[in-house]
């Protein structure tokens, strides 16, 4: 005999509640009281879902803090299932992008923590916002993960020269009078 325990008596009621809310679309009060039926429901749900659902609700569930649900060893365990399986994208800075490269990952999730430990908030806003673009899995949006990732390296330079204001031609030319560096 199945053991029927009620939602409303499990931990996880915080995390079905946003799961059916945000991610599924349907109200709360469709929820079934009993844990195995919501289990079964879910199973149901993401058997049915094409591989860019699935993706998407995997980069969903990332974004959950919902106690006793714990995020850090959820990305990690499907990091390591994604690489198991050659899958096409990882988790970088906790949101799941397609990137094969261990390096491509480490690059940029070193790029996104210096920018933040150093305080440049405008270099590690467009670089998150340049990983937002690219990681819709529907319809990566190319052009403007470009265009964030040039305005990160203005940013940069903005932020090596001191002219917060300043163009990225001109804040180069700066650099470049005082680095050796090739344009």
């Amino acid at each position: 005999m199945q053991n029927k325990f009620s939602l409303g008596e499990s931990h996880y009621i915080g995390l079905v509640h946003q799961i059916w809310f945000s991610f599924i679309k349907e109200p709360i009060d469709k929820i079934r009281h009993q844990t195995h039926d919501v289990a079964k429901d879910l199973k149901i749900n993401f058997y049915g879902w094409d591989y860019l659902k699935v993706y998407d609700f995997i980069d969903f569930l990332a974004t959950i803090e919902a106690p006793p649900f714990n995020q850090s060893k959820f990305i990690e365990l499907c990091d390591e299932v994604l690489r198991r399986e050659k899958s096409g994208y990882r988790f970088v800075n906790g949101v799941l992008a397609p990137f094969t490269s261990e390096q491509e990952i480490s690059t940029i999730e070193s790029a996104i923590n210096e920018s933040t430990n150093e305080g440049w908030k405008g270099v590690s806003f467009h670089l998150n916002e340049s990983l937002k673009c690219i990681s819709n899995k529907e319809n990566p949006d190319y052009r403007n993960s470009i265009k964030e990732s040039i305005l990160a390296l203005e940013s940069t330079c903005q932020e090596i020269t001191g002219d917060e204001n300043k163009e990225l031609g001109i804040t180069l030319k700066k650099i470049k009078d005082n680095l050796k560096i090739h344009l």
